[in-house]
């Protein structure tokens, strides 16, 4: 089986990457397509996903794009793609999470940050190119606190 998965009083035990997980199993509620993040500095998670905070830095997504742009959230529905900034060609957000070694159960309540409809970030992961601050100027860096997704 590709997902193994026992489940007894509360705990779940799953495999991955020929390892046994042991954790405590919760109920997953529907999340949401899209969250329109209005006010572009914190925004709350649904789901005790954790909070999203966008901080001024050195790195990280254009200011420009960030402050001009309709930034929204959205959860991995499949099929996504990104060219990470400075690598040469498209993969899909199930090979990026593969290799950074992202279980299978949490991929879908990793948020996804999207700059006018398209997607530019997964916070503390990868920015998609043309999305990522030049050299020298000033960025917008989207850190996530902890929740919910181990």
């Amino acid at each position: 089986d590709a997902k193994p998965l026992i489940a007894w009083g509360g705990w779940e035990i799953r495999r991955y990457r020929d390892e046994l997980i042991l954790r405590q199993g919760r109920t997953v509620e529907p999340l949401p397509e899209r969250i329109v993040w209005k006010n572009k500095q914190k925004l709350e998670l649904p789901a005790g996903l954790g909070t999203l905070v966008a901080t001024n830095g050195s790195s990280g997504l254009n200011r420009e794009r960030w402050q001009q742009g309709e930034v929204e959230v959205r959860f991995r529905q499949g099929g996504e793609r990104c060219v990470p900034a400075g690598r040469g060609h498209h993969k899909t957000l199930k090979k990026l999470f593969q290799e950074r070694g992202v279980p299978p159960w949490v991929r879908d309540q990793i948020p996804l940050i999207y700059i006018d409809g398209e997607l530019a970030a997964i916070p503390g992961m990868l920015i998609c190119n043309g999305f990522s601050v030049a050299y020298g100027e000033q960025g917008v860096l989207v850190k996530i606190s902890s929740g919910n997704t181990e």
